[in-house]
């Protein structure tokens, strides 16, 4: 099963996270399947591929929890 998630990257104290689309038993960190794009908490910039992830989301792909909360806060 596909599912949309974060990926963190950055340093210790300055993270940001990729918006990616994974297989679900696949560790965080390892291998994904497209980057839909990014989110950064301290400045709250975000950007994403909104044709991208209607395709996902049209072809029932999961949604981690975090995710969903941040298209809902953007929606």
């Amino acid at each position: 099963m596909i599912i949309i998630r974060f990926q963190p990257k950055g340093k210790k104290h300055s993270k940001f996270y990729r918006i990616v689309t994974a297989e679900k038993k696949r560790h965080v960190s390892k291998k994904f399947l497209e980057i839909l794009g990014w989110y950064n908490p301290y400045t709250k910039e975000v950007k994403f591929n909104n044709e991208r992830i209607k395709h996902y989301l049209q072809n029932n792909t999961e949604v981690s929890q975090s995710v969903s909360s941040l298209f809902k806060k953007l929606k």
